[in-house]
């Protein structure tokens, strides 16, 4: 798993993360928090992007990532994930977040 940054997968990548986060999410190693996911317009080109952040359980040992104020307004602890669609964006978030 990346631990800081900000990233962008493909399809095939994503889907393979989304297994392992899971997992970290089931043994309470990460969190992806609703209010952490925003959308935003972003120069130059002016297009909406929407983000997930990746946050580790321990928020003491978390990097606090500079990315996250350009992109989101705010400091942010995790790896920022952007995609092109908000529906893509909030199914990687329920697939990872559901209950056993």
């Amino acid at each position: 798993m990346i631990e800081k940054g900000l990233c962008s997968c493909n399809r095939v990548e994503m889907d393979a993360q989304m297994k392992v986060w899971r997992k970290a999410h089931r043994e309470g190693k990460i969190f992806i928090h609703d209010y952490n996911c925003k959308t935003s317009t972003q120069a130059p080109d002016g297009k909406e992007w929407h983000f997930l952040v990746v946050q580790g359980a321990d928020l003491e040992k978390s990097w606090n990532s500079p990315i996250g104020l350009f992109l989101l307004g705010e400091y942010v602890s995790g790896t920022i994930y952007a995609f092109k669609s908000k529906k893509n964006r909030d199914a990687v978030q329920k697939y990872v977040m559901k209950p056993k």
